[in-house]
């Protein structure tokens, strides 16, 4: 009798083994399989001149802005308006300090910030002037209203070889991005166009329009793979999903007096030479175009002689002077180059761009003047 109850025991207990095994093979093949949460995309501000923001014909998502954001994956706010800069206005009458303000500031935090231009600053009779603490109070703003966000500077583009202005507005702001501790790509140093499109010489007849100073639709492109070659090694092509990396403690040298002087660049006076003045100092900035690349020619004709300006002294300047009018300003918004011809633009209804790589949602806060 006592083996029967133990083998009924025993039977009871294997079938409640094989039903509780039975059961949670069951709920496994129910549960659902695990779903891996899709990658955010990053959210990159673009603040910038006629370059980032765009020219009539050509919208902001059709720049070199839209391209890299495309290529990248990236959710792009574009910001900015054409013939402005650090100090520039415009014919908005706005400086990129000003525009962040208004179009950024007030948004959440992105992943990244990138500040792009100088070049309607390089075309100011004094491009100097209040450059350095006007690029330094933005880049600080900056990271003060959003700590820990990568930003990084980029250094004026141009539409062929650089004028001696162009230049020097480049080493103030890749001084200012190093004393920041922020990256500097600089498209002069690194010759993303080069030559002169009128000339056949450099990459500028391929990428520049006939205005000699915004891309065309394959300038567009091609400053949009310069830009991502230049911020993969940085780390700056995936904001948000891995560290930045920290630029070179290896800050630009203030140019010294003799050398600026070399270069020909009178920067002493700060008054208004009215109309006739300015027409005259265009005269003299279109002989100002070298032929080979990167060459620093001296800017002599029409300069007094008798003047000698005190350009230390004015780069360590801190906004005592009032600005000078600006030399080339588009009353269209666009940019204006020191270059021979001293017409306006007449080319800038071209436009096109390819289509997009990725389906990329476009914010665009620039207001273009048409």
């Amino acid at each position: 009798m006592r083996r029967k109850i133990s083998y009924g025991l025993a039977v009871l207990a294997l079938a409640g083994c094989s039903a509780s095994a039975s059961t949670n093979q069951t709920a496994q093949l129910k549960s659902p399989p695990a779903v891996a949460e899709p990658v955010r995309a990053p959210v990159v501000m673009i603040l910038g001149d006629s370059y980032t923001a765009g020219i009539p014909g050509v919208p902001a998502e059709a720049t070199y802005a839209g391209d890299v954001a495309r290529k990248l994956g990236w959710q792009v706010i574009i910001a900015g308006h054409g013939g402005t800069g650090f100090v520039a206005r415009g014919s908005i009458g706005m400086s990129f300090g000003q525009l962040y303000n208004e179009q950024l500031s007030w948004r959440p935090a992105p992943d990244m910030v990138l500040v792009v231009g100088g070049h309607n600053d390089a075309t100011l009779r004094n491009p100097l002037l209040g450059l350095g603490d006007a690029a330094t109070k933005l880049m600080t703003d900056i990271k003060a209203r959003w700590p820990g966000v990568p930003l990084a500077l980029v250094g004026p583009m141009w539409g062929g070889d650089p004028t001696p202005k162009a230049l020097l507005v480049r080493d103030a702001l890749a001084q200012v991005a190093a004393v920041q501790a922020i990256p500097f790509i600089d498209p002069l140093r690194e010759m993303w166009i080069t030559g002169d499109r009128n000339r056949g010489t450099g990459n500028a007849g391929l990428y520049i329009r006939k205005d000699k100073i915004h891309p065309n639709p394959a300038g567009n492109a091609y400053l949009a793979d310069r830009l991502i070659m230049a911020l993969k090694p940085l780390g700056l092509d995936k904001p948000g999903q891995k560290k930045a990396a920290l630029p070179a403690a290896v800050r630009t040298p203030v140019a010294s007096a003799a050398d600026l002087l070399e270069r020909g660049l009178h920067v002493g006076h700060v008054d208004d030479p009215g109309d006739e003045g300015r027409d005259q100092e265009q005269a003299a900035a279109a002989d100002d175009v070298e032929d080979a690349r990167g060459a620093r020619g001296p800017e002599q004709a029409g300069e007094p002689q008798d003047e000698q300006p005190h350009l230390l002294g004015l780069l360590a300047r801190r906004g005592e002077s009032r600005l000078g009018p600006p030399d080339r300003v588009d009353e269209r918004g666009g940019l204006q180059q020191e270059g021979e011809d001293g017409d306006a633009p007449k080319d800038q209804a071209e436009s096109g761009v390819d289509g997009p790589e990725h389906e990329i949602t476009f914010r665009v806060v620039s207001l273009v003047s048409l």
